[in-house]
């Protein structure tokens, strides 16, 4: 395992309570009425104008402090997280096949899976990102023997990847839980990630989006060879086709 110490609101500022909050001066920083444009009374914001969402989001992610002195936001956080794991797994299979003393083929294939999960940043309650690599590669070869003097050799082969990145939450979860409106269009209720809040001083909320890597790549080769006395010529082509479709 190991430590996290991410830097997370006081308990006097989870009530709303900023009396103790000033700059890298050490002067008081004043909180106003975004309303009115006038200070709170006592650097306090009332119970009742706390925002519903925010004190959702902060109740969600940031753990109540359990070290260093009530008014420091400095890793004042310390708790165990487990350390990155994964599995990997992979296979190979080939296949040989003499189909008369002239011809002969073979077929191989190759198949991994990496299965990943990471830390998602300082906060705990973010848990883990979970990270899957899909591998596969495949050949198929014949060589034939014309005659003594012509040879021709056939390859056809590719390699696919295929590789989706999912956080810990699904967006459209979060954002029901939090209460959060005015987002443009609707969310879709399958796409991981979280809404970013970053706070200067404070370790952010954040969180590994969903992305995916795909890549097909394929490959067709021919060659035919013609022995004629001490010389020897070589015809064929080459063709090849790659695809990439990724996002975001």
């Amino acid at each position: 395992s190991t430590i996290v110490a991410p830097n997370v609101p006081t308990v006097a500022m989870r009530a709303g309570k900023f009396s103790a909050l000033t700059n890298t001066n050490g002067s008081l920083l004043t909180i106003k009425d975004p309303t009115t444009g006038q200070p709170f009374p006592g650097n306090v914001i009332p119970t009742a104008r706390l925002n519903p969402s925010a004190l959702a989001l902060q109740n969600m992610f940031y753990p109540v402090p359990n070290t260093g002195s009530a008014n420091s936001i400095a890793a004042n956080y310390r708790g165990p997280a487990k350390t990155n794991d994964g599995i990997d797994s992979s296979f190979i299979g080939r296949f040989d096949h003499q189909i008369s003393p002239n011809n002969r083929f073979y077929v191989r294939y190759y198949h991994s899976i990496s299965n990943f999960h990471r830390i998602d940043g300082q906060l705990p309650a973010m848990g883990y990102f979970r990270r899957i690599r899909f591998n596969d590669s495949w050949t198929v070869a014949d060589t034939h023997t014309i005659s003594p003097s012509v040879i021709n050799e056939f390859r056809f082969g590719g390699y696919g990847k295929r590789w989706p990145i999912n956080s810990n939450y699904l967006g459209k979860s979060v954002i029901d839980q939090a209460g959060l409106v005015g987002y443009p269009g609707a969310v879709p209720s399958n796409v991981n990630g979280v809404p970013a809040s970053n706070i200067s001083g404070f370790t952010a909320i954040s969180a590994t989006g969903t992305s995916l890597e795909r890549l097909l790549s394929l490959d067709l080769n021919d060659t035919i060879t013609w022995i004629e006395g001490k010389h020897a010529f070589k015809f064929g082509l080459d063709g090849m086709h790659s695809r990439d479709n990724s996002y975001p």
